[in-house]
């Protein structure tokens, strides 16, 4: 298992490069440091973010449930989901959903960023107006054309932000209109646990839509078709592939059960990603996607890649009691909350060694 109170565990090449002295007396500072980071302090830090990338997820998961390719309840507008992260293979943008109107004359863009906490409308605004600098270049516009396969049609693109009820009370949203370069641009709240969305504020790029959100559109009768996101949180991938590729083992008696490779895991998270890019990005995004997860579950002990403990495959699901995949995917959450914090531990203290390390002449090995 990863062995956090070594240093060796954090290192990329720096502790490698040391003299034999040099590296016990970095090893002496390291574990001295790691009395210096609180593992309860971080533990709360990463529930926080779990828990708004849940809800972050949440919100993407309706608005791609709203233009459900067979049939959402906003796809009567012209619009389809057609992927999501646009164009993350050429630039990062914190845009989350693309939604498309294929029209004879003009094909008509919807870019969605779901965005939690209204505290943070500076943030909405900025994040809609570098994307709207980003799509607004020929080059991006080109990318799109190729993606799209189509020639000299035009390309019109709106932005919505999609945020939680919650978030907008007692919003002004006359500061949103004036500072965001973009238009159209709308926004748009949801209720997950009543599954709605309701426009509130702004224009949006075409007329059937916005008689689509003249009135409260109800998105539960259609099951979303997207699980994950790139940068999504790797619980949510984990337990989900750790519960399919178990299942598929134990179906098929594979043994042991609870062992995989990584070209197996990149298959079935390949098959949830959607992301919209050029097919010259996608397999890249799409592989350092699973590798980001892999490596996320083998720091977590959620997984081992130790050759010592497999039989067969690159990893192994580590768990207690019973064997199987509702017992694999069950010890995903627990296992990440109990031992991440003390990876980020021995994270944080190696980086603080790093940075106030004072390598020797190296004479004294030769004395």
């Amino acid at each position: 298992m990863t062995d956090y109170e070594d240093p060796t565990t954090f290192d990329r090449g720096f502790y490698e490069s040391l003299s034999p002295n040099d590296q016990d007396r970095f090893e002496d500072d390291f574990k001295h440091n790691l009395s210096d980071f609180d593992a309860s302090a971080i533990k709360r830090t990463l529930k926080a973010e779990y828990d708004r990338q849940d809800e972050h997820l949440k919100l993407v998961k309706a608005t791609s449930a709203c233009f459900h390719v067979r049939g959402g309840v906003a796809t009567n507008s012209g619009f389809k989901l057609y992927g999501v992260n646009p164009l993350c293979g050429i630039h990062e943008t914190q845009a989350d959903i693309v939604a498309v109107n294929n029209e004879h004359n003009c094909v008509y863009l919807l870019i969605v960023f779901c965005e939690i906490g209204g505290e943070r409308m500076d943030e909405w605004v900025k994040n809609v107006n570098e994307a709207h600098r980003f799509f607004s270049k020929p080059e991006t516009k080109d990318a799109l054309r190729q993606k799209l396969n189509i020639n000299t049609r035009d390309i019109e693109i709106g932005y919505v932000t999609l945020t939680r009820e919650d978030d907008t009370v007692g919003m002004d949203f006359s500061i949103l209109s004036r500072q965001c370069d973009a238009n159209p641009y709308a926004v748009w709240e949801c209720d997950t646990g009543d599954r709605w969305i309701r426009h509130v504020e702004g224009s949006l790029p075409h007329p059937d839509l916005e008689s689509e959100f003249a009135s409260d559109l109800d998105y539960s009768r259609r099951k979303e078709p997207i699980n994950f996101i790139s940068g999504t949180h790797p619980i949510f991938p984990l337990e989900r592939n750790i519960l399919k590729i178990v299942s598929e083992n134990k179906t098929f008696n594979t043994d042991p059960i609870d062992e995989f490779d990584r070209d197996t895991f990149l298959d079935f998270h390949s098959d949830e990603l959607k992301v919209f890019c050029t097919s010259n990005n996608e397999d890249a995004v799409k592989e350092a996607e699973a590798d980001r997860i892999l490596s996320a579950g083998v720091n977590s002990r959620i997984l081992t890649d130790k050759p010592s403990e497999l039989e067969e495959g690159d990893y192994k699901v580590v768990y207690s009691g019973a064997r199987g995949p509702e017992h694999a995917k069950n010890a995903v959450e627990p296992r990440y909350f109990k031992y991440m914090p003390q990876y980020e531990v021995g994270k944080r203290a190696f980086k603080k060694t790093k940075d106030e390390f004072n390598k020797s002449s190296g004479l004294s090995d030769f004395v």
